[in-house]
């Protein structure tokens, strides 16, 4: 994930089989600009959350350089604010 200049980034899961809950994650926020799908092990995951409460989660500007060690795979874009939408499996 890249540095914002924000002091959170928030993170929310969506069914990704659904075009329509990738634009309302997505559009809940006027400040995205896209939603992204990114792979990372459940236990690293819990290591920045309380999973019990099943978000969206803020993540601290100051954090993603640690949350990104631990990302696996590509970050991938599936929707853009304005109205592109990858149709990746």
């Amino acid at each position: 994930m890249p540095p914002i200049d924000r002091p959170a980034l928030t993170i929310t899961s969506y069914d990704r089989d659904t075009e329509a809950e990738l634009y309302a994650a997505m559009l809940k926020d006027p400040d995205s600009a896209a939603v992204v799908r990114f792979n990372m092990p459940f236990g690293d995951f819990r290591k920045f959350w309380d999973l019990p409460r099943g978000g969206p989660w803020d993540l601290p500007a100051g954090r993603i350089a640690e949350f990104n060690s631990f990302l696996r795979g590509s970050v991938v874009i599936v929707a853009k604010r304005d109205g592109t939408v990858e149709n990746v499996p």
